[in-house]
């Protein structure tokens, strides 16, 4: 019997060995091309990303794929910021010209920032969030909607809700250059990237197919890494980039959360986690875990909507801050988290909408907008302890009426509705199913007789390698998954899983 287990496990290995190296061959062929215009002479940021091609993003994540361009989308959003940081109209026309047709000016058939929103996004309908997002304000490119009237000082008019039909409209013509420059830097990285990582996660489990390798849904979870990430923290760097990765750095000192100087954020951690678990499930088809580990990624970063639409809030009503800079990061927020809020009562969602909006965000009420996000908590899966208390200036403790579960800066140990399940491994991914710690596990000598074997057929490979693979590695535990459906999940949430589970 235990010869057996081993002879599967040893299988498995090379499944997902041969996986990698179709996915490596069919890679280039499948992933975007977001920055190629059919020029020898490449583009400053074309070169400086050249050296960085497959490399880890935090030392964690190895892409299968080519997703730099896709990571170096930030650097768009970094050069957006400098027009937006001019404050003036020429400023904000350079700023548009990069959303448009990104930093090298192509804007041919490659895919932009806004294009995230207007183009990508008819590959999206398959994600159960992004559909809600959808219907709640009645666009498919709402978010590149919102930015162009950000952009123009128009009004936008999307918000369409059957139980608030008429309402909830974000008169964007209230603030003046620097509320709209805030409204465009905040909401690019919480409308487009936000959305477009969840529905590629979301994506990919509901293509995942139990046979085969799945090399299209690894190239598009390679993507929503890289899309997290971005180029700028894909070193390490974790708080001066521009994707959700830095946001959520940010906002975990804010919060209270991060309790070290240095330390990665507790959400980070987990959502990488669980970025690496999800490519082995796919290798492997497992697609049911997979769609758990989908609902699980959107629920983490769920928790920077949330603590982004508490700070702005206070700001502007506890502590009387009422610059355009802060009113247009809190529109933004709000315009990102109110389609979810809907998903659960759609009072709440009007709440926060009618508190952050555009000409209300200075007279709102914060209270009523910490009541509506914390009774939406259990619906969209998190908790107080996710989501921490605001830090006072001096750090040494939290601003009144918005404290932490615990109100403790030095506790250590909480507990969070996000550990349902046992943390993974950052270098082992201990709660997998039926497949190996690693594929660095694999040493380089089953790698060729695997390859090898792969090439001369199929049975045959399987029984050479088990013996190989079994007399190489005598200590090669036994991995069971016990991955199983998280006690604390709320029905929602099953349902998300179920929708994704019926979703052809």
């Amino acid at each position: 019997m235990v010869m057996v287990k081993r002879m599967y496990h040893s299988i498995n290995t090379a499944a997902c060995i041969t996986a990698v190296i179709v996915i490596k061959g069919a890679a280039a062929a499948l992933a975007p091309k977001l920055r190629t215009n059919g020029s020898d002479n490449s583009s400053s940021r074309t070169r400086s990303m050249s050296e960085q091609q497959q490399q880890s993003f935090l030392g964690i994540y190895k892409p299968g794929s080519n997703v730099d361009d896709i990571a170096a989308l930030d650097v768009d959003l970094r050069s957006i910021d400098v027009g937006l940081a001019k404050g003036d109209t020429d400023g904000m026309a350079e700023a548009r010209a990069v959303y448009a047709n990104g930093i090298d000016n192509t804007g041919s058939d490659t895919y932009t920032l806004k294009q995230l929103s207007t183009k990508m996004s008819k590959t999206f309908w398959a994600s159960p969030t992004f559909g809600h997002a959808v219907d709640w304000n009645g666009e498919q490119d709402y978010a590149n909607q919102f930015v162009e009237a950000s952009f123009e000082g128009n009004d936008y008019h999307n918000f369409k809700s059957q139980e608030y039909p008429g309402k909830g409209n974000f008169q964007l013509s209230t603030f003046g250059v620097e509320g709209r420059a805030a409204a465009i830097g905040w909401g690019i990285p919480l409308l487009h990237i936000w959305m477009a990582v969840v529905s590629m996660v979301e994506k990919a489990a509901v293509d995942c197919r139990p046979t085969g390798v799945n090399v299209e849904q690894v190239v598009r979870w390679d993507s929503a890494v890289a899309l997290y990430t971005g180029s700028e923290s894909r070193a390490g760097n974790r708080t001066n980039g521009h994707f959700l990765y830095s946001l959520t750095q940010i906002e975990c000192y804010k919060f209270g959360t991060c309790k070290e100087e240095g330390e990665i954020a507790p959400i980070n951690t987990k959502i990488f986690e669980s970025f690496q678990h999800g490519k082995m499930l796919m290798m492997n088809g497992n697609c049911e875990y997979l769609k758990e580990e989908a609902v699980y990624i959107k629920r983490l970063m769920t928790v920077l909507l949330v603590q982004g639409t508490l700070r702005s809030s206070y700001a502007m009503d506890v502590q009387h801050d009422t610059q355009e800079t802060t009113q247009g990061m809190g529109a933004a927020f709000a315009a990102a988290i109110v389609p979810l809020l809907s998903t659960c009562e759609a009072a709440n969602a009007f709440i926060v909408h009618e508190n952050l909006a555009p000409g209300h965000g200075t007279t709102g009420n914060f209270a009523a907008v910490q009541g509506a996000l914390e009774r939406s908590y259990s619906c969209l899966g998190i908790d107080c302890v996710d989501v921490g208390g605001l830090i006072n200036s001096k750090g040494d403790g939290y601003l009144e009426g918005v404290e932490d579960c615990n109100a403790d800066l030095s506790s250590g140990a909480e507990s969070s509705s996000l550990n349902y399940k046992e943390p993974v491994s950052l270098q082992n991914n201990d709660h997998q199913a039926d497949h190996p710690q690693s594929l660095s596990a694999v040493s380089s000598s089953a790698l060729i007789v695997g390859l090898i074997f792969g090439i001369l057929g199929g049975f045959v490979m399987g029984i050479v390698v088990v013996f190989l693979y079994a007399k190489k590695r005598h200590i090669y535990a036994k991995k069971r998954h016990t991955y199983a459906k998280d006690k604390h999940a709320t029905s929602e949430e099953v349902e998300l899983v179920d929708l994704l589970a019926n979703i052809e």
